[in-house]
This record gives structure tokens, C-alpha cells and sequence, in this order.
């Protein structure tokens, strides 16, 4: 049985600028790094976002895991 696939979505003008402005650095433009750190216990999600050239975090996030 094979899955069917579709066609990727066309993302408007707004959301692409959204996950550009979310993705890259506000200083230079390059790629952001992320990381998730997943913890169980408290039932947290912590993200990280780190910019590889001008070595500087910014943005660091908690999501609580429903």
C-alpha cells in the first residue's frame, strides 16, 4: 500500500518572513543553531538558539509538554 503524497504548501509572504525573521540572526543573517533540551520529569521543553558566527545566544525558550 503506498501513501499518497501531495504537494508542499505555498507559504504566504508573511510566514515566510516570519520564519526567516525566527530562523536567522538579527545581527549578521546567518542560519541560527538550535538545540532542545527534553525534560521528563518536569515535562519542559527548553530551546535554544544560538547565532555560529557572532557566538552569542539568543533566544532561549520553555514550552510545557501537555
Amino acid at each position: 500500500m503506498d501513501a499518497e503524497k501531495t504537494a508542499p504548501v505555498k507559504l504566504t509572504p508573511q510566514q515566510e518572513d516570519y520564519l526567516e525573521i525566527e530562523s536567522t540572526c538579527c545581527l549578521c543573517g546567518t542560519e541560527l543553531v538550535f538545540e532542545h533540551n527534553h525534560d521528563d520529569s518536569t515535562l519542559l521543553l527548553k530551546e535554544k538558539a544560538q547565532c555560529p558566527c557572532c557566538n552569542i545566544l539568543l533566544k532561549e525558550k520553555e514550552f510545557i509538554i501537555h
